[in-house]
């Protein structure tokens, strides 16, 4: 990990450009070791997940449809748990990167070794959390609709206008954008309590982040809408790259079948792994900026350590 690196330097405030150029340059200078935490991460998910299928295949032999159904009450339950497993694993590698990125911004950066070692007490933390935040989301848009629902009836028998029920139509789904856009912000930002701040559990990260955003929604739906469009570029532009090769290999291996297996499953297949992989550390990055900056414009954090 770096230690005086310029990414490193703890702003007052930050705007939408600082936020994303914060990010940008904390990844920069810590690529290899964030790189890797996310690669070692989606590859043993992806050995867990193709040893599953090899197994289920191997032992149901020939595969068919009554073979598929015998093997259900095995299937289900083995994709149920691996599926939460790797969920889990997901939000914790997410929750690691945030800590080492906090720990940069903060200029008290952290080894991987012991963030690791405080994630993985946590890591279940994390996905109570995505549980209850989910059960939350869908409580709140099903009480906005049981409220919705009988005001809208009621106004379209008092003035039946078609432009009048118009506007309530498009008032209503205003209402679910912004509901929706609470929660999104909310739960985008909730893991970084869990990651950096001792004693919290899921219902306090979740209070604390509704605290800590309160007041700069639109500001923070910009920095994640900007923090989204520059991993699609960034994306889109190595994979239609990648896609030119990969197509141009695929033309000239189609006439031999058994290489063109090969070539996709030892060449094509990793190296589109690796590359969809860089994207990944940087939302993790981009939300320990962001909550920094919210606890410096709420809590005084960033005046705290110029003192110390």
């Amino acid at each position: 990990m770096t230690n005086n690196q310029p990414s490193s330097q703890p702003p007052t405030t930050l705007n939408v450009g600082d936020v994303i150029t914060a990010s940008l340059s904390i990844y920069r200078y810590n690529f290899k070791t964030y790189y890797f935490i996310a690669l070692s991460t989606i590859a043993k998910l992806a050995i867990f997940w193709i040893f599953l299928v090899l197994i289920i295949y191997l032992i149901y032999q020939p595969v068919s449809f009554e073979n598929i159904l015998n093997i259900l009450p095995i299937l289900v339950p083995s994709v149920i748990v691996l599926a939460i497993y790797s969920l889990v694993i997901l939000l914790a590698m997410q929750g690691l990167l945030s800590r080492l990125a906090y720990g940069e911004i903060r200029q008290q950066p952290e080894s991987v070794k012991d963030a690791r070692r405080y994630i993985k007490g946590r890591k279940w933390v994390f996905f109570r959390a995505a549980i209850l935040m989910s059960i939350l989301s869908l409580l709140c848009f099903l009480g906005l609709t049981l409220v919705l629902v009988p005001i809208i009836w009621f106004l379209s028998l008092i003035i039946p206008s078609q432009g009048f029920i118009s506007f309530i139509f498009f008032i209503s789904l205003l209402a679910y954008l912004l509901l929706f856009y609470r929660l999104y912000i909310i739960s985008s930002l909730m893991a970084m309590p869990i990651a950096v701040e001792n004693e919290i559990n899921a219902i306090k990260a979740i209070e604390r982040t509704w605290k800590l955003t309160k007041g700069f929604i639109l500001r923070l739906l910009v920095i994640f809408v900007v923090g989204s469009i520059i991993i699609f570029v960034f994306t889109f532009a190595v994979n239609i790259v990648f896609s030119i090769l990969n197509n141009i290999f695929q033309i000239i291996l189609r006439s031999n079948l058994t290489l063109l297996i090969i070539f996709n499953l030892l060449v094509s297949l990793p190296i589109s792994i690796l590359i969809q992989t860089i994207s990944i550390p940087f939302e993790p990055i981009l939300r320990a900026v962001i909550y920094y900056d919210l606890r410096s414009r709420k809590e005084g954090i960033g005046l705290n350590l110029r003192k110390q």
